[in-house]
């Protein structure tokens, strides 16, 4: 899959004061490492590498496929949730650049992962047959604040930085009690 992340998430899903609570730390001597921490926490759950294979925080990203769907079929979008599409350009068969129209596709948000549908009557453009000829910007996450994360996701959070903070030398394994939270959200289609 080629897809790259164009603007990362603003925040995190948890942040460093609710870490802190979390750890109950109240010195600020131990901030960088609390950082350090959420952000190995997140990186293994968000994004193209994380475990959830979906996107926490709003993010946008630019993802380049071969071709378009045969027939009528729908796009599925990867790291739901999905919140919008931005474009969708493309190579037609002469390699010249091209913008498909919005009219053309819908963009449903609501099922997981998101799609990208034709509009009635409409068909797949076609494309020159080289590699990442379409290009897909669209933007996913659970929203631009913290508290639009699921509550299990951002508790799962708060059990990995607490394991890894009382235990440094005890690996990057995630708790039991973490994983048994993040299981209903992981995403095994892409």
């Amino acid at each position: 899959m080629r897809i790259s992340l164009i603007t990362p998430p603003a925040v995190t899903a948890v942040s460093l004061d609710e870490a802190k609570e979390h750890l109950r730390v109240s010195q600020n001597s131990h901030d960088a490492l609390i950082t350090d921490l959420l952000a190995a926490a997140i990186g293994r759950l968000d994004g193209r590498r994380g475990v959830l294979g979906r996107a926490l925080i709003t993010q946008q990203w630019s993802w380049r496929i071969d071709r378009f769907p045969i027939g009528c079929m729908s796009i599925a979008v990867p790291f739901p949730p999905l919140q919008s599409v931005q474009s969708i350009t493309y190579l037609d068969e002469g390699g010249v650049a091209q913008t498909l129209e919005s009219a053309k596709y819908t963009v449903v948000t609501d099922e997981e992962p998101g799609l990208i549908q034709l509009a009635l009557d409409e068909v797949w453009p076609a494309t020159q047959d080289v590699p990442g000829a379409i290009t897909i910007a669209f933007t996913a996450g659970y929203g631009a604040d913290p508290s639009d994360v699921p509550a299990s996701i951002r508790s799962a959070i708060k059990m990995m930085i607490l394991r890894w903070y009382d235990n440094p030398e005890g690996g990057d394994g995630m708790p039991a009690g973490a994983e048994a939270l993040l299981e209903t959200h992981r995403i095994h289609t892409f």
